[in-house]
């Protein structure tokens, strides 16, 4: 999942609070899945 995240950009590794992560936050991912299935 973690190799997945990097193609999804930034947003994938920002916390609800705004800081930018090392690592993805792995709940987000499969919402920005979505949106880009839904796009």
């Amino acid at each position: 999942m973690d190799e997945c995240a990097k193609h999804l950009g930034p947003r994938a590794f920002t916390a609800d609070d705004g800081t930018v992560l090392p690592d993805p936050v792995r709940l987000r991912v499969p919402e920005l899945v979505a949106e880009l299935v839904r796009a």
